[in-house]
């Protein structure tokens, strides 16, 4: 599956499996949006992978239910859909 030009938003970015993915996804071409509770561990990432796509940093605390709405809100904005 090519995920070349593919909007993808990906949660617990900064570490793991996320991380990884971020990876894979960046070398892939893919326009990512990521996101983790640390906005330093995003920011490092997205600069560790910047030469491979596109990458935007949203931190966001999944536990934190009552800001979902508004980080949905602000994903749309940053990347049109996903």
């Amino acid at each position: 599956m090519s995920l070349k030009d593919k909007r993808i938003w990906i949660t617990g970015a900064s570490s793991g499996i996320g991380e990884a993915f971020v990876k894979v996804a960046a070398e892939k071409g893919a326009y990512l949006l990521i996101s983790a509770r640390s906005k330093d561990k995003l920011n490092a990432i997205a600069e560790a992978n910047k030469g491979s796509g596109t990458i935007k940093v949203l931190p966001l605390d999944l536990t934190a239910m009552d800001t979902h709405h508004d980080k949905v809100n602000t994903a749309l904005a940053l990347m049109g859909s996903i």
